[in-house]
């Protein structure tokens, strides 16, 4: 099998990973590695595709830690989000503090900050990255979840 091949696969199946894991790391490797399979299609040698490679992989990486850095601190000083107080679904508790929770149409991670959880209805209390921080009570000036959002708009036209 010809290096560039070997490469431009493992780039591919990395790539491939991360569409279904959703970390922007696997994306990351992956462009590194399709950079080591142009490098070996270019004819440089072995160690040089591997040090082509690592060094794409490790700036990638930093740039990602930094951007997400960026974003806490962005995300921290925003107190204004529109998911924060609304209702959430739990589908299946992982243990006593995690769960996946249906939202907006699909599944998420989420975490119980504040209650016990076999509570009937959890609201988010915040949100970190991808993963809904629940609670058991509202947030104080939150929106009414009870009248905002996806399934307040089904009903409205179903009564029309």
């Amino acid at each position: 099998m010809q290096p560039y091949l070997f490469w431009l696969i493992a780039g591919c199946v990395l790539i491939g990973i991360e569409l279904v894991s959703g970390t922007f790391y696997m994306l990351i490797l992956g462009i590194a590695f399709l950079f080591a399979a142009l490098g070996a299609w270019l004819g440089l040698s072995d160690i040089n595709q591997i040090l082509l490679a690592g060094s794409i992989g490790v700036a990638g990486v930093l740039v990602l830690m930094k951007y997400r850095r960026h974003q806490a601190r962005h995300t921290a000083s925003t107190t204004q989000n529109l998911d924060i107080g609304q209702r959430v679904r739990v589908i299946q508790w992982l243990d006593q503090r995690h769960a996946r929770v249906a939202y907006r149409g699909s599944e998420w991670d989420a975490e119980l900050v504040q209650g016990h959880a076999n509570a009937a209805i959890l609201y988010i209390h915040d949100v970190r990255g991808s993963t809904l921080l629940l609670s058991e009570r509202q947030p104080e000036g939150a929106p009414d979840a009870g009248n905002h959002g996806r399934f307040s708009d089904r009903h409205h036209h179903l009564r029309r």
